[in-house]
């Protein structure tokens, strides 16, 4: 169903354990950087304005992973779903729909074992996936796995490790267009604490062209590989050192994915990268979570950094739901939206989507909240053709005791897409008149 909502926007407040922006700041004051800000969230106020939402789904779960927006507006999604109630085992599972929200094509398979997409991207005429599928005998394994314009699967490509388990983390098309990178999470068999990352790249036509695993850490964690600007490409993920402390992890590597620049960033008890954007001058978006030393629960984080990685502020969000920073999006003004996942931590709470939205200087700009039913959560950002802000995941549609995808029956949650409008023109008062000029 798609609804289209004009609410008031609903600003909420936003208690900082540092500075306080106000209108009534002096210039000096508000232009001035501060590295280092804990921002302490208080509870979500919805009813932001969307361009659309769309929630998908029948008798048993469907949940988006991915998503590649199309040229003329509308957006192909891809991701999972269990056939009925008493169905567990995932399966793949795409649609596609128009600008105006009309179905155009479904695809949902029926493999005989477990079988899941997680990332999705558009490579000429066709769709490219990559996902998680069993093997009674080889274990976990990973997948490429290509489809038509209109969601038909044409092949697919396995790959298993002969030791251990397989996790699909992400796929990129190759920037000299021979052939894809895949990145995946290795887990040896029995021994869990010791897994580490590792990058493949196949051809054009599924063969396998090149291996490589980085492990410099007691364990090493990969969740996401983006292109660069120049030509390379950047991993993140977090590294355990021996002191069992996890640090927040920056890789950028070759097309022979030898490395060009590695970063750690240690942050409270455990810290972890879950995307890395960048900004058209090259300065980088970095969005994940970290742990606070005397915490619990993940506080979101989010950081800007310059081209080797070192950080110009970042900001540490906290509050009465755990946080996380999953993606982000850089704009040419400097300005960044980072997307944030409230996972709600009691019952009368509401698992939801936050899209923040930073000055350069890294100010708080504005914060608006996002959710559907009893609750809803998403993994990716995109930049829509208009401007829009879209996001995707799954929510909640059935109300349940519980408040996690851990904790429920698989029957309540649908797929969910959201497109959030686009941000307003931005005059930044720290920037020089002449600049705009």
């Amino acid at each position: 169903m798609m609804r289209f909502k004009r609410e008031s926007l609903l600003l909420f407040l936003v208690i900082s354990l540092g500075m306080v922006c106000t209108p009534h700041i002096s210039h000096a004051q508000t232009c001035d950087i501060m590295r280092d800000e804990i921002i302490t969230l208080r509870a979500p106020e919805f009813g932001h304005y969307t361009v659309w939402d769309h929630v998908h789904g029948e008798k048993g779960m469907e949940q988006i992973s991915d998503f590649a927006l199309l040229d003329d507006g509308g957006f192909v999604a891809a991701g999972s779903y269990t056939a009925e109630e008493k169905d567990k085992i995932y399966k793949p599972f795409l649609f596609s729909m128009d600008y105006r929200g009309k179905l155009l094509w479904e695809t949902r398979e029926s493999p005989k074992g477990f079988q899941s997409i997680d990332r999705i991207i558009k490579v000429g005429s066709k769709y490219v996936v990559t996902g998680d599928l069993k093997d009674t005998k080889k274990g976990d394994g990973i997948y490429m796995a290509f489809y038509s314009l209109d969601g038909k699967r044409l092949k697919r490509f396995p790959i298993f490790e002969p030791k251990g388990d397989l996790d699909a983390k992400a796929i990129v098309r190759a920037q000299d267009g021979n052939g894809y990178f895949i990145a995946a999470q290795f887990t040896p068999f029995n021994q869990e604490e010791t897994g580490y990352g590792i990058i493949y790249k196949l051809s054009n036509k599924g063969s396998r062209l090149l291996r490589r695993a980085y492990t410099p850490g007691m364990d090493t964690v990969f969740t996401n590989m983006q292109p660069a600007q120049d030509g390379h490409y950047y991993v993140t993920g977090s590294v355990r050192g021996e002191s069992g402390r996890r640090s927040g992890w920056l890789l950028k590597i070759t097309d022979n994915a030898s490395i060009t620049l590695q970063e750690t960033y240690p942050r409270g008890k455990s810290a972890t990268l879950r995307s890395v954007t960048e900004f058209p001058e090259g300065e980088l978006l970095l969005s994940g979570e970290s742990v606070p030393m005397r915490g619990k629960r993940p506080s979101g984080w989010v950081a800007r950094a310059d081209v080797l990685g070192n950080v110009i502020w970042q900001r540490y969000f906290y509050g009465p739901f755990s946080y996380s920073a999953w993606d982000g999006l850089a704009y040419p003004d400097g300005r960044s939206v980072v997307l944030l996942r409230g996972m709600a931590q009691k019952m009368a709470d509401r698992t939801h989507v936050r899209l923040l939205t930073f000055s350069p200087e890294g100010r708080l700009i504005n914060a608006e909240d996002f959710s559907d039913f009893n609750g809803a959560t998403a993994f990716r950002l995109y930049a829509g053709t208009g401007g829009e802000r879209v996001f995707a995941g799954y929510s909640q549609t059935s109300m349940d005791e519980a408040i996690t995808p851990f904790d429920v029956s698989p029957r309540t949650f649908d797929a969910w897409i959201t497109a959030a409008q686009g941000l307003e023109v931005y005059d930044d008062p720290c920037m020089p008149e002449a600049a705009y000029q």
